[in-house]
């Protein structure tokens, strides 16, 4: 009887340990956004979450941008740029979006 209890606390205390390394371990690779791999050539400037699957993810690549689409299943580029380009101020830091018209307009104008 006292080495079923015995076998038991054992049991529940590697079962314990095991979750705490794995809670840890989680915790690390959140803090650093990656598990390994680190590269001097590329790093993701910024990304934005678009629908359930789907990322949209600003990378420099040495001096050039790419705006890559990216899925579980494939990269897209985008677009790709020579530099980043600042914010518009043009809406007094009110907080309010621009209109999308004119957005749109910059980027076509910007495309020709």
């Amino acid at each position: 009887m006292l080495d079923g209890v015995a076998t038991a606390l054992g049991t529940l205390l590697i079962i314990g340990i095991i979750l705490w390394l794995a809670y840890i371990s989680s915790k690390h690779i959140g803090k650093t956004g990656k598990i390994g791999g680190k590269t001097p050539y590329m790093k993701i400037i910024a990304q934005l979450p678009v629908g359930q699957y789907g990322t949209l993810a600003i990378v420099q690549t040495g001096k050039n941008y790419l705006l890559l689409g990216m899925t579980s299943s494939q990269i897209t580029v985008l677009d790709e740029f020579d530099s980043l380009e600042e914010l518009d101020d043009s809406n007094d830091g009110k907080g309010e979006p621009q209109d999308f018209k004119i957005q749109l307009e910059k980027l076509i104008k910007r495309k020709k």
